[in-house]
């Protein structure tokens, strides 16, 4: 039986839209995570208003890029659960709407307590998206080379989105502020992280037609039954490594 589904998994390979799709759920969330990061402070201080010393803002910052970081950590697991037992395509499209939805209704937020459990929200949907595209790409790979290539190119893709998303955040709000002759504070977050919503909801379309849904993904299930005392150590190990990672 384990040997019927390896055939059947190593005999699939993805389209080149499959791995469009793919890269563009990583780099989507990268790029929400990217585009936030810089305009916290803005809206820290805005909602403190007359409290919100230098101190107290770049405290808040802190704690909110750590609520996302840590809900990341917590939720991935789950989802990676779900994506084995269900298929990869709805933890993905769940994800990505579940994030752009935070996104959308992150820019009308006027409370900080909103902004904390929005943080941890979107953390918990961007954790379905970045490690369930690896898994695809790790399912489906057929010899170890053509896996860490592809693993490599999903790093850089989150990589890259994080370090344009300051770049889109300014580039998106002079287009729009051109464009529809709207007079945009500041500092304005409204714009940039609609944006990042309605990609993420495009995005979840074109992954709803091009990535397949494998029901009950078993691998990593058949490999840990047949070396699970040898391997028992390996999952915590690397989750605490992760976690120091993101720490």
């Amino acid at each position: 039986m384990a040997c019927g589904y390896m055939r059947a998994t190593n005999s699939a390979r993805l389209t080149v839209a499959t791995t469009t799709a793919l890269m563009l759920s990583v780099f989507t969330v990268s790029v929400g995570f990217g585009i936030v990061l810089p305009l916290l402070p803005y809206l820290i201080e805005r909602l403190l208003g007359a409290r919100g010393d230098a101190a107290l803002v770049s405290q808040h910052t802190g704690l909110l890029t750590a609520v996302y970081t840590l809900s990341l950590f917590l939720f991935a697991p789950m989802w990676g659960r779900l994506s084995d037992q269900r298929g990869p395509r709805g933890v993905l499209l769940v994800g990505l709407l579940g994030f752009g939805v935070t996104m959308l209704v992150f820019s009308f937020v006027e409370s900080l307590v909103a902004v904390y459990a929005e943080r941890f929200i979107s953390g918990m949907f961007a954790a379905a998206v970045t490690p369930v595209a690896a898994a695809v790409f790790g399912n489906v790979t057929t010899t170890e080379q053509g896996r860490a290539r592809r693993l490599a190119f999903v790093s850089m893709t989150g990589i890259s989105g994080f370090l344009l998303g300051p770049m889109l955040s300014v580039f998106v709000t002079r287009f729009a502020a051109d464009t529809f002759s709207l007079a945009l504070p500041a500092g304005s977050i409204a714009v940039p992280l609609a944006a990042t919503g309605l990609l993420a909801f495009l995005v979840a379309a074109g992954v709803a037609f091009s990535v397949p849904s494998i029901e009950g993904l078993g691998r990593s299930k058949q490999i840990s039954n047949n070396s699970a005392d040898q391997k028992a150590w390996l999952a915590p190990k690397l989750l605490i490594l992760t976690f120091i990672v993101s720490v």
